[in-house]
This record gives structure tokens, sequence and C-alpha cells, in this order.
């Protein structure tokens, strides 16, 4: 099985580098004239990261963050080294925190973006040469060309680890001892992570959480590139208070619990339902990591530590955490048959390139964001092979059981009441309809997810989202109130119409609870709907009142499926693939100009479905796709600085 997306980049993404690159928008603007006011913390993160023996180069740059959305934009790294790269997807946790994945025209032409309150962290490949991107605040960033080379994934030390690994599990069947669990129905196997960062680390990079996502985000890119089927989820992350000293070292402190060091984690764990702890160190002059084991036989054994230098953009996060899953370095250099005969990376002198757990090839390789797998392809060979190199199957065997490790922390549900405050009959000139919304916890554990409300037309048709989603949080036997006000419009059809309010884990299928409310709108003539009515032209709107009752929170910028609530939310394209013909639905949090548009795998606009004033609401336009050739577009909507993207696919 090859992944679809894997497919897509493979074959579609080509085209978009075929596009003049001068008439692609730049990511990143020169700023080396920046040196010479450089302010203390900026001038030490500099100095930091250009005292890295694996930085060969270093620029200063401004990033043009409102050009972060388009369908395809310019890196202008070195001399030599420009690419234009088309947007993948966006990923959003909140208004200003989001993943944006881009790709270019080959397997290894790629980045991967972490936008965090108003600043970019990421690693960008460009033809087998890695550039990490790293804030230095004040809106200045560095973009490092990195010399992997200068990488040592372990040192001496893991010498021991492999020869016990080797030693442990030589005897007998380690699926069988570790009698993994049943797989989850339904979708995939998630293991939680637990992230420490040392005081080291933090001092080392601007924005230590944001690497962190990286390192997740990075991780969860390989093993969709490698068709592995699990995923990992930052469980939690955390400042220590104590610096790490030698890998050995500090793994067997954190395993330790009652050593004086680290000995929150315990707690935490349970408190987060953490299966794996890896922690993030300070560089350490070009040593990357170590795992405390290969194969973790329980959750005393499920740790590792990485170092901020090659965490992400050499995927040392995933390849210490393959290691504990039972994942070893290619069979060139570590012959060990345990626990997985077939449990190897591999290299590929021809290609230039190794996998992630394998080591550099003679004469050196890059390592690229690939777990060896027979059945997937790199630039046309295959990663791995069915009798030492299946890293992927690897993973997957040892999935279950690792996820086990710790159970999920117990999560609270949520019930919801909605009360009418208005007449349950308006005019046919529309208006207000208010009503209030409350969202208890009466579960006996903390409740966090998120709220939403949705009308029904009188024809039964689901209009959809008018409010939310929103991000709640309650603790035990707290309540939330919210009193919202939707104005119908004139041009809204006569009859009966349902209002429902949600509760649950995640919009729109994780409802724990729901309550509903009708109105009747009565017909009667428009004719531009005069005294106490709402003019034909105007949208559904939501207001809110300002008063709030309870002790719960909500998040007024919460992140949505496409987007951020309070500005703009692509709310979704129906049906998708598209057919003829589809419904591009949108929300508009704020008052102004909107332009909602498509465009091709070049980044050039095919269709023009919205561009003008709009109020706040929830709107649609259509896009009729029947003049355009079949493939992959992005439907982009921009109000301002905000931007939502989503990716359809326009079939004959």
């Amino acid at each position: 099985m090859t992944r679809s997306l894997f497919l897509f980049t493979a074959l579609l993404l080509p085209l978009a580098l075929a596009a003049p690159a001068a008439a692609q928008p730049a990511l990143f603007e020169p700023a080396d004239d920046a040196r010479a006011s450089l302010a203390p913390r900026q001038a030490a993160l500099l100095a930091h990261l250009e005292g890295d023996p694996t930085t060969a180069e270093v620029r200063l740059a401004e990033a043009r963050l409102d050009r972060l959305g388009a369908p395809a934009v310019r890196f202008d790294l070195l001399p030599g080294a420009n690419a234009v790269l088309a947007l993948d997807r966006v990923e959003r946790r909140g208004v200003d925190d989001a993943t944006y994945f881009l790709d270019g025209a080959d397997d290894g032409t790629f980045a991967i973006l972490v936008l965090r309150r108003g600043q970019l962290t990421g690693s960008i490949r460009v033809e087998g040469r890695l550039f990490a991107v790293r804030p230095l605040t004040g809106g200045l960033h560095a973009v490092a060309l990195v010399d992997e080379g200068r990488f040592a994934d372990h040192g001496p030390e893991w010498a021991a680890v492999e020869a016990e690994a080797a030693r442990r599990w030589a005897a007998g069947d380690p699926l069988a001892e570790l009698a993994a669990p049943a797989a989850p129905e339904g979708g995939p196997i998630y293991q939680r992570v637990l992230v420490p960062y040392t005081p080291n680390a933090e001092s080392q990079v601007a924005d230590i959480l944001a690497l962190v996502q990286l390192a997740i985000d990075e991780t969860n890119e390989g093993y969709d590139r490698s068709d592995v089927a699990h995923r990992v989820v930052l469980a939690h992350t955390y400042r220590t208070t104590q610096n790490e000293s030698s890998f050995s070292t500090t793994l067997q402190r954190m395993a330790n619990p009652a050593d004086g060091w680290f000995d929150e984690i315990p707690d935490l764990r349970a408190e987060h339902g953490a299966d794996l702890v890896n922690m993030i160190a300070g560089s350490a002059g070009g040593l990357c990591g170590q795992a405390f084991t290969i194969l973790a036989d329980g959750p005393d054994e499920g740790f590792s530590i990485t170092a901020q230098n090659c965490a992400t953009g050499y995927y040392s996060f995933g390849h210490e955490l393959g290691h504990l899953q039972g994942a070893r370095h290619n069979p060139e250099v570590d012959g060990s048959s345990s626990p997985f005969p077939y449990g190897h990376g591999k290299y590929y002198v021809a290609g230039g390139w190794r996998t992630v757990m394998s080591y550099a090839c003679p004469g050196n390789c890059t390592r690229v964001l690939q777990w060896s797998n027979p059945d997937v392809l790199y630039n046309g060979e295959p990663t791995g092979d069915t009798t030492l190199r299946d890293n992927a199957r690897v993973l997957d065997e040892t999935a279950a059981t690792v996820a086990a490790f710790y159970p999920d922390p117990t999560v609270g549900t949520a019930t919801v009441a909605v009360e009418r405050l208005s007449p349950g009959t308006m005019g046919p000139g529309g208006g207000p309809m208010r009503f209030r919304v409350t969202v208890s916890n009466a579960s006996g554990a903390p409740f966090a997810g998120e709220g939403w409300v949705t009308a029904t037309l009188p024809d039964g048709t689901d209009y959809g989202t008018i409010f939310g989603p929103r991000a709640v949080a309650l603790d035990d036997g707290d309540a939330l109130t919210r009193t919202l006000t939707v104005r119908v419009p004139a041009a809204a059809p006569a009859g009966t119409y349902t209002i429902t309010a949600f509760a649950g884990a995640a919009y729109p299928d994780g409802a724990d609870d729901s309550d509903a409310f009708t109105f009747t709108k009565e017909a009667g003539a428009l004719a531009g709907t005069p005294a106490g009515g709402e003019p034909t032209t105007a949208a559904w709107t939501v207001t809110e009142d300002a008063e709030t009752a309870g002790a719960g929170t909500v998040d007024a910028a919460s992140a949505t499926p496409d987007g951020p609530a309070a500005a703009l939310t692509l709310v979704g394209t129906a049906p998708n693939p598209v057919r003829g013909a589809a419904v591009v639905r949108y929300a508009v949090g704020a008052a102004g100009t909107v332009r909602v548009a498509v465009y091709d795998v070049l980044g050039r606009e095919a269709a023009v479905l919205a561009d003008g004033p709009h109020a706040p609401g929830l709107h649609e336009a259509t896009l009729d796709a029947r003049g355009l050739p079949a493939g992959v577009y992005v439907v982009r909507a921009a109000a301002g600085t905000a931007v939502a993207a989503q990716r359809v696919t326009l079939l004959q």
C-alpha cells in the first residue's frame, strides 16, 4: 500500500517547481544587515547557532508571514539553493499556532514549518541539503545550512545498549513475550509522549515549545510517508529544574523515580498518560541522542534523550523513539538479528540517502524522512527489503504494546442545555433570535473539549456551524454559560428552524451531548425588507453577550478544523472530490474584505469564488469545476493577514 499523499507529492508537485521562481512570493527576505544591531538575547542565540559544529552557514532573514498561506512560496536560502514549494496542508492548534507542510519537485524537497506567536521554527530540505529555520525573536530569523556529516547518532556508551538488547531478546519471540494487546478498531494507535526539556536546551533556542512541536510533526510525517500506521501525540511538555549530564547517566536518572533527579516524571506520566518519555537536552558537540534500550519491555524502560540541534531535520527525536519500539541501525554496522531480524534501517549509496534509523553510507549520505519499508519507494528505489530492512513492520508490530504502557488519562464528559430567550416566532423580515447555552461537567473528571452550535433549515438541510467550535475546559462540577444572538436574514426561507448546541471531545463527530430549540420564521414579501427587518442581502451572523457565568474557560480564538474561529475559517467543500460543482462554506469572524479563490498546483489562480466586503458569519460560494482540468487544487480564503486553505480534488 502506498499512501495517497505520497503519490500526490511524487506525481503532481513537480509541476509546482515548473512555475517561474520570480512569479512566486518569497517567504524569507534577507536581513544580514541586522547583525550590527542585535539585542543581547538575539546575539546570544545567533552565537550559539553559528558556534555549533554542525552549522555550515547562517543567513539572517525576515519572515513574510502574510505569504505563508499562499498556494506556493519561494525559498531563497543560499545562492544555488532556492526552491518553490507548494502548500500541501496546514494543521492548526490555535489562532497563532499551526504547522505548515510544503512540498517540492522531488521526494527530497519539502519544508515543515511551525508558526507560533509570530515566529517560525522549521526544517527545509532542498535537493539533499538541510536548512534549519530558527527564530531570533523580534521578527528576525536565522536560516542555517546544516552539515549533517558532523552529527553522530550515539556515543561510545551505545555499544553496551546494543549488546544488552541482543542478549535479552536472543532466546525467544519478543512479540509473544510482550503479549501485545489488540490494536483498536476504527483508527490509528496513538502513543503519548512526555517531552521534558532542560534549561540548557531552552537557553539555546528562542522557542523550545515550537521545536518540540516540530519534532512531533516530523515524526508523524515520516510515519505517513513510510506507511506506518500509528502516530505519536504530545502528552505534555515542561521545563525541568535540573540539567542533563551524559546521556547514559541522564537516562538512568529519569528511570529512577527516587534518586532526586527528575523525580517528577512518574507523576507527570500518570497524569498525562505518557507511554514514552523523550527529553530534549542541550546540544552536545554533535552527539544526537540515546534510548534506554532497544525494544522497551515496559514503561520503566520507555525513556530516551535527544539533543535539541538534531532532534528535528536530522530526525533524531523519531530515531530514539524507534529504538524503544525495537528498530535498529543498518545491518552494515549492526549485524544483530534481535529483537527482529528484519528490523534494520537502510542506506542506498547510489542514491546518496539513508533512512531514519540508518547510520551514514561510506562517504556520507543524506538522512531522509523515511523508515525502511520494502513497499515504499524513495525516488524510485525501495526503502527496504523483506529480510533485513523493514523498520515500518517493526513499528507496526510493537505499536500497540508501547501504546499500552500507560493508561490514557481519565477524561470527563460534558452535558449541554440550550434555552431560547426570544419569542418563538419572528416576522418575514427576519431579525434577532437570542438564546443561552450552558455546558456542564458532572462526570467526575476534568473535561477538555469543544462546544459548537448548528442551524437546521426548514427543509431539513444542515446549514452547519453558526458558532464555534470553541475550546472549553471545565473542572468536575463546573458549568459555563454563554448568551448568543443569531440574526436571521430576511432572505432566509420561511418555516421552522432548529438550533442545536453540542459539547464534546472534538468537532464535528465527538459530541458527548446536545440540546436544541426551534423557532418559526413567518412567510411574507421581502421587497428590500423595510423597518424592523434585516436587509435582503444580510448574512447569518452570531454575536455573543459580554457576560459569562461559571468557572470554566472558553478560548475565544481557539482552533477550528481549518483555521482560527475568531478570524477566518474554511468550514469545508462538499462534495470533495468535486465532480461538476461543489459548495465552499467559510466563516468570517469580523466584517471586512474576503477573497476566496482556487489555485492549481502551479500556484496559478484558476477561479475566484468571492472577493469583496463580508459581514461576520457563515458564507457560501459555488465552485463550478466544469471548465477546469481534473487534478488537485487549493481553495484559499484570505481576509487581511488571516488565511485558510483546503486541498480539493476535481474529477472529470
